[in-house]
C-alpha cells in the first residue's frame, strides 16, 4: 500500500502541476529524513492529538457583492442564476485536521453545464491563503484544479478561510462538485507527519441558469418586470430574484420607494397577523445576502420590517 501510494504521488505531482509544484510536493512527501508518506482520510472519532478528517468547502457569490448566495457548508445547494452570466467559486479550508498545520493544498473541481473562465489559484495579491510559495493550477473536459505549496523547512500553516476562487459562466443547467481523496483531487499535505489528508464525501452545488421573460413580464407578480430584477442595478430593482414575489417590496404599490411607504410600514407596527388591520403588505422577512433580498412575512410587525422597508427607499420600478 505504501509503494502504491507513493507511486500515485509522483503521477500526482507530475501531471497536475509540472515540475515546479513536483519538487514542491516531493519537498512535502520526502523531507531531509526521507520517511514514506501516508493517505489519511479520518473522522472525529481518531485519537485524541492525531490528525483528522479536514473540512473543505465550495460556495458561490453571483453578483461579487456580500454574502455567499449558496455553499456546501450549511447553506442552501442550489443557485439560480442568469444564463450568461458569470459568477465566483470560492474555496474555504475550514478545518486543517492536523494538529501541526499543512504544508500543501489541492483543491479540483469537476463541473458540467457551467463553462470554467479562469481559475485564481492562492494569489497573494487577492488576499488568499499566506504561505503559498509555489503555485500550479490547470483545467481538462469537466475539471479545473489548483494547488500551492510552501516552501521546503517552513513551519505547519494553520491558516483557514478563503483559499482560492475560480470564476464561471452560466451557460446552461448543470452542477459544480469539489471532488476529494487520491491521487488528484481535494486533499492538504503535511510535511510534518508524512501524510495527506483528505474528506470522503464529495460535495456538490447545484446550477440553474435562468433567462428573463421579455419587458414588461413580472413572472414573480412583485411589481418589478422580470429585466429589471435581473440587472445589476438595485435602485432600478436589480440584484433580486424574478422568480421570489417578496423582494422587491412596494407596501404602496406605486413602484415608487419613497418615504410613505416606511410610514405605512409604521402604521402595522405590531399588528400581527389574526388581529383585527394586519396586512401582509406591509410585512416581510430578511433572505440575503444583500439588505433588499427580502422574503414572505412571518406575521409578526416588528421594527425590523421598518427596517427592511428603508433598505428598499428608492429602489424603483415605475
Amino acid at each position: 500500500m505504501a509503494s502504491m501510494l507513493l507511486n500515485n504521488r509522483k503521477l500526482f505531482a507530475l501531471t497536475l502541476a509540472g515540475l515546479a509544484l513536483a519538487a514542491l510536493l516531493a519537498a512535502v512527501a520526502f523531507p531531509s529524513n526521507s520517511s514514506p508518506a501516508r493517505a489519511t482520510s479520518l473522522g472525529s472519532g481518531s485519537a485524541a492529538g492525531g490528525p483528522s478528517e479536514p473540512d473543505f468547502s465550495i460556495a458561490i457569490n453571483i453578483d461579487g457583492m456580500g454574502a455567499n448566495e449558496c455553499d456546501t457548508s450549511g447553506g442552501p445547494t442550489t443557485c439560480q442564476i442568469l444564463t450568461g452570466n458569470m459568477f465566483t467559486v470560492n474555496y474555504y479550508l475550514n478545518e486543517i485536521g492536523s494538529p501541526l498545520g499543512f504544508d500543501a493544498l489541492v483543491y479540483y473541481t469537476a463541473y458540467d453545464g457551467v463553462s470554467i473562465q479562469f481559475m485564481d489559484y492562492s494569489n497573494p495579491n487577492a488576499g488568499l491563503w499566506p504561505g503559498c510559495a509555489f503555485r500550479g493550477n490547470g483545467e481538462g473536459p469537466g475539471f479545473v484544479y489548483g494547488a500551492c505549496g510552501q516552501g521546503p523547512g517552513a513551519p505547519g500553516n494553520f491558516y483557514t478561510g478563503l483559499v482560492s476562487r475560480a470564476v464561471f459562466t452560466c451557460a446552461a443547467d448543470g452542477s459544480i462538485t469539489l471532488v476529494h481523496g487520491l491521487p488528484d483531487k481535494t486533499l492538504l499535505a503535511t510535511a510534518s507527519t508524512y501524510e495527506f489528508l483528505y474528506e470522503t464525501a464529495d460535495e456538490t452545488l447545484t446550477i440553474d441558469c435562468l433567462t428573463p421573460a421579455p419587458y414588461p413580464t413580472d413572472t414573480d407578480g412583485d411589481g418589478c418586470p422580470d429585466t429589471k430584477e435581473a440587472g445589476m442595478n438595485p435602485v432600478q430593482g436589480g440584484l433580486r430574484d424574478f422568480t421570489n414575489p417578496w423582494d422587491y417590496w412596494n407596501p404602496t404599490h406605486d413602484g415608487i420607494n419613497r418615504i410613505d411607504d416606511p410610514y405605512l410600514v409604521k402604521t402595522q407596527y405590531f399588528i400581527d397577523e389574526g388581529e383585527p388591520g394586519y396586512n401582509p403588505d406591509t410585512d416581510r422577512t430578511w433572505v440575503g445576502p444583500n439588505p433588499w433580498n427580502l422574503g414572505p412575512p412571518n406575521g409578526l410587525q416588528r421594527i425590523d420590517d421598518m427596517l427592511y422597508a428603508l433598505n428598499q427607499y428608492f429602489h424603483d420600478c415605475s
